[in-house]
């Protein structure tokens, strides 16, 4: 690993260099404003969902909506001073997307740290690019799904109630992913009961390994459900 690991900052290092003094054909001006626009606004929207999600368990709906946004604005900024011209920005421009592109470097360098550096990498790509081990459950309301957390903590069961155009994160049950055989979900007046299957060495679920978790509705399940 430490062998390979120097080997892509040395040649990743050496590439951005080179392509940067050597090339020549790139994106036309008007393109590369139109791109730089894009990765500005994307990182105005990682930010403000960030902030939501940390504080308000909300983020935008579907697994893949806000990872999708995150992953192209990543790859705009690691790549934008690739492809194209540098004349559409100003000094500190330059700057921020030149530190940009040298993240892989920075993420590379990070894995040197003793078991921590491993840890810290390896689950942000995990986070981004795997965000679900197994979905239990799934309507027009409701997911239950096992989330990957870290490479060391694993997977976290978790259940997110859906909106028009967001989802926010419920107060979730406090077991692993992997400790769950299945889940079935059943709506009442004020709670939505999550029957957990297999969880076998868990005070207070019963004689067949099942345990029945509550979380009262919100005022939108109310309304649909009526």
């Amino acid at each position: 690993m430490a062998y390979f690991t120097i080997a892509f900052i040395i040649l990743y290092g050496f590439g951005l260099f080179y392509w940067n003094k050597k090339q020549t054909g790139r994106l036309k001006p008007g393109i590369s404003k139109t791109i730089k626009t894009i990765h500005y606004i994307g990182i105005a929207i990682c930010l403000v969902l960030g902030f939501l999600y940390v504080s308000y368990g909300i983020g935008l709906r579907g697994l893949w909506t806000t990872r999708i946004i995150s992953i192209i604005t990543l790859f705009i900024g690691i790549f934008f001073s690739f492809f194209t011209d540098k004349t559409v920005l100003n000094k500190l421009e330059k700057w921020y997307f030149k530190l940009f592109s040298f993240l892989p470097v920075a993420a590379a360098a990070v894995l040197f740290i003793p078991l921590l550096g491993a840890v810290l990498v390896f689950s942000f790509l995990g986070r981004l690019f795997m965000p679900v081990a197994e979905i239990y459950y799934e309507d027009d309301i409701l997911r239950v799904q096992s989330t990957f957390q870290t490479i060391l903590i694993g997977n976290r069961t978790e259940a997110f109630e859906k909106h028009f155009f967001y989802e926010k994160q419920l107060e979730s049950p406090d077991y692993w992913g992997k400790e769950v055989d299945s889940i079935s979900v059943s709506y009442h007046a004020d709670t939505t009961k999550i029957s957990t299957h297999g969880l076998d060495e868990y005070d207070g679920s019963d004689e067949n390994g099942i345990m029945l978790y509550s979380i009262r509705k919100s005022d939108s399940i109310r309304n649909f459900m009526k």
